[in-house]
This record gives C-alpha cells, sequence and structure tokens, in this order.
C-alpha cells in the first residue's frame, strides 16, 4: 500500500479470518507470555526500537495498558463503575506478573517489528 497508508483511509474494516483463511485459523485464548507497547512515532525519524522494560519501573507506560471498563460494568455489588474512573494500576502490575513486556519506540517500521515478531514466536 503506498503511503501514507492506512493512516488515511476514511473507513477501515476488519479481515474477518475464518471466511477469509477458512475454520481454524486462529485461537481465542492462550496464556499472555508477551506484550508489545506501541509507542513510536509516525513522523519519527529515529530507528524502531523493541527494548524489554519492567512495568513498575515504568508507569507511563502501564498507563497506557489500562484500560477503564466504561460506564456499563456492574460491579459484584451491583454499582456502576463512575464514567472517567482510573483502574488500580496494582492489579495490572500483578496481572502482568511473568509477562515479557517490551517498548517499541522510534520510527514506525512494521518490517522490523514483524521481522522481531517471528524472532519471538520461532526463538
Amino acid at each position: 500500500m503506498p503511503r501514507p497508508g492506512p493512516w488515511d483511509l476514511k473507513e477501515k474494516y476488519d479481515l474477518i479470518i475464518p471466511e477469509v483463511y477458512g475454520p481454524d485459523r486462529i485461537r481465542l485464548d492462550g496464556p499472555l507470555t508477551d506484550f508489545w507497547v506501541l509507542n513510536w512515532s509516525r513522523g519519527g525519524d529515529q530507528l524502531t526500537q523493541i527494548a524489554p522494560v519492567t512495568l513498575s519501573d515504568r508507569i507511563d507506560l502501564l498507563s497506557v495498558i489500562m484500560k477503564s471498563p466504561a460506564p456499563f460494568y456492574q460491579r459484584t455489588g451491583g454499582g456502576f463503575e463512575p464514567k472517567g474512573n482510573t483502574p488500580d494500576p496494582t492489579a495490572y502490575l500483578d496481572a502482568m506478573q511473568g509477562v515479557r513486556v517490551c517498548e517499541v519506540s522510534g520510527r514506525i517500521d512494521l518490517d522490523a517489528i514483524v521481522s522481531a515478531g517471528r524472532d519471538l514466536f520461532h526463538g
């Protein structure tokens, strides 16, 4: 796809993998072993870097991972989550124990992360 590619598309669609590639091509659950935080820049000129991080040392990256459960989340006691409520970082840090977290920074280079992803999955 020519540059600027998908960023300037007005309409984007998800690919329905089973319809295109056939059944049993994806798995909907499994253990989380690695998590990459995309902290790169579309207009950047620095090389793409993929570096391991410790989330407890990089709370700025943890804030990118944490998501509010939205106003429709109903707690066990029956109350609803207040709008704009920030999740508890401790729960995320606990859940991410044992998960390798990497920060992807620099310019957007899909070839670089595809290569690193292949190394990860085949290594």
